[in-house]
């Protein structure tokens, strides 16, 4: 025989025997949750303290009354039992500390099995809902899975549990357990996977491979193989050395190679990043003189406005002016007309004055 150190073992190794018995060869802790440890291992498993958790955070929940204002402890269902108020058996009422029953006969029997059965169940107030079937509190043989109780506090039936002593070797009410009866018990009044355990092996000692491997806890355990199986155990692991090395050797090359193209494509970014430069660089200084043209034309709109308004100005004056233009030329030929009936009153005078020494004429005589 020979001594292995389980974390040597490869991946494949293990997935192969994982179905095997091994025997420890050094002390050996597995933790696992408590509902998924196999049957076998009941008399190596360590229980915590903390086994009724479920119970004590139940009744630290809040649940409101029916139809008043007022709340109760217990408020969460508990797993050795059903309540309407919770897991909605003829509900939900939202009542859930109260009316609370047994599940089935192998959960009750199993109760009154690691209880006193003469004890009365006084801790838990036996006032039925209904008020023709109410009574003092009942002695624990006499109850039956259809029995209704008010449970405000769930974590005083399982403190009735580790009190008796029944279930567990020790006297605290957890730690080893005394039959694997009281092991199975344990698993069904319990629902969550977060309350773990843990199962511990002395040398010589055998468990499963496959359950080392899901619930470890220390990477230096060992175990005891015959010599046969070493070499083929060892053979196994070279074969799975040699392949991921050949693996690692493939992905040392599709990184040189991958690392060969990034830095390619690296030259192409920085060969596209000078190109965006020089572009950005070229916009910029169109950008500019954009700028520079666009002040010109608000310069050029401007003196245009001024020179389109001096224009219209010009346009009324010249308007103006050639009305007066009109005018004088009506003056002017009215002036003309007058200047003409001068001369030709003058011209009149003369002859008259010229040719018989009359007065002069005044009137140009009709034609």
């Amino acid at each position: 025989m020979t001594k292995i150190q389980l974390s040597k073992l490869s991946y494949e190794t293990i997935e192969k025997n994982q179905n095997k018995k091994v025997k420890a060869a050094s002390n050996i802790t597995l933790r696992a949750p408590l509902k998924e440890i196999p049957n076998e291992y009941w008399d190596k498993v360590e229980v915590g303290n903390d086994w009724d958790r479920e119970y004590v955070e139940s009744e630290n929940a809040r649940a409101p009354g029916d139809g008043t204002r007022n709340f109760f402890s217990g408020g969460k269902g508990i797993p050795m039992m059903y309540s309407r108020g919770v897991d909605g058996e003829n509900g939900p009422w939202g009542d859930g500390p109260w009316d609370r029953r047994f599940k089935n006969w192998e959960v009750l029997n199993n109760f009154k099995k690691y209880v006193d059965e003469n004890k009365s169940f006084a801790i838990i107030t036996n006032n039925f809902v209904h008020a023709d079937q109410r009574r003092k509190p009942m002695i624990i043989r006499d109850i039956i899975p259809t029995d209704r109780f008010r449970i405000h506090y769930p974590s005083r039936i399982t403190k009735m549990l580790k009190d008796e002593r029944k279930m567990f070797v020790d006297s605290n009410g957890y730690g080893r357990l005394r039959e694997i009866q009281a092991f199975e018990f344990l698993k069904s009044i319990i629902n969550s996977y977060e309350i773990k355990s843990d199962i511990k092996f002395t040398p010589g000692q055998e468990f499963t491979l496959g359950d080392w491997d899901k619930h470890r806890t220390s990477v230096w355990d060992e175990i005891e193989v015959t010599e046969q199986e070493a070499r083929e155990w060892q053979q196994c692991n070279d074969s799975s050395h040699k392949q991921l090395e050949q693996q690692v050797t493939q992905l040392q090359t599709q990184n040189q190679q991958s690392q060969q193209t990034i830095t390619n494509l690296n030259q192409q970014v920085n060969q596209f990043q000078s190109q965006v430069n020089q572009l950005n660089q070229q916009i910029q200084d169109k950008d500019k003189q954009i700028t520079s043209l666009n002040n010109q034309i608000s310069e050029k709109d401007k003196k245009l406005t001024e020179l389109q308004t001096a224009n219209e100005q010009l346009k009324q004056e010249i308007a103006s002016l050639k009305v007066q233009e009109k005018q004088c030329q009506i003056d002017k030929d009215n002036l003309q007309q007058e200047l003409t009936t001068a001369q030709e009153l003058l011209k009149l005078n003369q002859e008259v004055l010229e040719n018989s020494g009359l007065s002069a004429i005044t009137e140009v005589p009709p034609k």
